[in-house]
């Protein structure tokens, strides 16, 4: 359990393991359970942290669903997009469950009554951001009668949790101090990551569950284009030739709305999607999308989560991402109905140098660390002398009001190397720094091995064809 003592209430009902099956059936209209998904559900209704690695399609959702109906408390459900929350909450209430979700930039007064309606447990399942957990909220959410606590899609605590999004970080107190059983669950992630995941998580002793992370009816590609001129027109002819339903993928949203103004000039209606669109309007292209109505989706890594197209023929990526666990992730999201799809690499060594460049700003070396803390200490000093000067000037004495401020540089490897910052220290600067070098040189792997793709892509995330 990741709790540091025992948990004050019982985690759950005693005929819980006993009404299993009966639950499969009424609650979900299943006969029976896919691999790996009774015994998950098991581990976590004995009081036990589980890790479940279950490929996309694989049924994850259920692990805490059907549990969620039977625990006594709350489930608590980390999530990280809106999307995904959505079409989290949409299901558990179809299932039957009490459910509701703190997403989004709700109301203070929105979120208090959500709240309530958790502290007298007229709740089931309550889903929330990471954000809620480093919040005015947290003492609250501490404080509920939590019998579970699951964090979907896991590998975003080590993928997003050192920069993009630091109060994943959170976690790492906020699930031992609810002293109930944490589920992690994710359809990717490396050996490395998994044992990130339970560190950071402090998953004590985990019941693990690995499904197979191969795809037959996929087929990987890649290709090196020449220039810019070149890209363009392998994507054009890649989207143009697809059998099917089409996403893209690229990293900014300035290439998103450049790449779907640029497709529909050329005759193929096409949408982008990235987090600076309205809510209403990214709503709008995933019911498009859905319903068959559009074919041809520009996005960000923001689209993808929590949205079940199952006949998805192709997913062409612009650029490289910065991990292979992105990448698998994104363009698994083709041929989810087991039919013959394929996933479309472009590349040019640029922009190997380009995700260098990335890693090198978002996590300093440890000469910038050090040049840093040696300057900030530099500062302190004259600062403190130039106090004692100025008090011996009397008023007006200020021996150089043009004193110069830290330098861009400075302030934000000091901001990474705080110990109350993102990193934890020095130390996990280190660590992350390391990681983000090992996954680009996994990239880099893939994108120049002369072995097969798909064995590549398996003995990366540590399965063996």
């Amino acid at each position: 359990m990741s709790a540091s003592s025992e948990p004050t209430r019982p985690p759950h009902a005693p005929d819980a393991a006993t009404s299993l099956h009966a639950a499969l059936r009424s609650r979900f209209g299943h006969a029976a359970f896919r691999p790996g998904q009774e015994k998950l559900i098991r581990a976590v209704l004995g009081g036990r942290d589980a890790l479940g690695l279950l490929p996309t399609g694989g049924g994850k959702s259920l692990t805490y669903l059907l549990p969620a109906g039977l625990l006594r408390g709350i489930t608590l459900v980390v999530s990280p997009l809106i999307a995904l929350m959505a079409d989290q909450l949409e299901r558990a209430r179809a299932c039957g469950l009490r459910a509701e979700a703190l997403a989004g930039r709700m109301r203070s007064v929105e979120v208090d009554r959500i709240l309530g309606q958790a502290e007298r447990r007229e709740l089931d399942l309550l889903l929330l951001a990471p954000e809620r957990l480093a919040g005015r909220w947290r003492a609250r959410l501490e404080a509920l009668p939590t019998s579970l606590l699951v964090v979907d899609e896991a590998h975003c605590v080590v993928q997003w949790g050192y920069d993009f999004r630091p109060d994943y970080l959170a976690l790492s107190t906020f699930g031992p101090r609810l002293g109930v059983p944490t589920l992690a669950l994710t359809a990717t992630a490396t050996p490395p990551v998994r044992a990130e995941i339970e560190r950071l998580l402090g998953l004590g002793d985990p019941v693990r569950v690995t499904r197979s992370f191969d795809r037959p009816n996929l087929t990987w590609r890649r290709a090196r284009v020449r220039d810019e001129a070149d890209r363009w027109r392998r994507l054009h002819r890649a989207v143009r030739s697809a059998a099917g339903p089409v996403l893209v993928y690229v990293a900014t949203r300035g290439e998103a709305e450049r790449l779907a103004e640029a497709l529909i000039r050329t005759g193929l209606p096409t949408r982008a999607y990235h987090a600076g669109r309205p809510p209403g309007e990214r709503a709008e292209v995933q019911r498009e999308l859905l319903s068959g109505g559009l074919d041809r989706v520009v996005c960000t890594s923001a689209f993808g989560m929590g949205v079940d197209k199952p006949d998805i023929r192709r997913v062409v990526h612009w650029r490289p991402p910065g991990s292979l666990e992105m990448y698998y992730q994104e363009a698994g999201r083709a041929g989810r109905d087991g039919d013959p799809s394929d996933a479309l690499l472009l590349w040019h060594p640029r922009d190997v140098a380009l995700l260098r460049r990335r890693v090198d700003d978002a996590y300093p070396t440890l000469w910038t660390l050090a040049v840093a803390l040696a300057r900030s200490a530099l500062n302190r000093r004259r600062a403190a002398l130039e106090q004692a000067l100025a008090s011996k000037l009397g008023p007006g004495g200020d021996p150089d009001p043009g004193r110069p401020t830290e330098p861009d540089g400075t302030a934000r490897a000091l901001e990474r190397v705080s110990l109350a910052g993102p990193y934890g220290g020095p130390s996990g600067v280190v660590r992350a720094r390391r990681a983000a070098l090992q996954r680009l040189g996994a990239v880099r792997a893939y994108l120049t091995t002369r072995s097969d793709l798909r064995t590549t892509l398996l003995a990366y995330l540590g399965e063996p064809l």
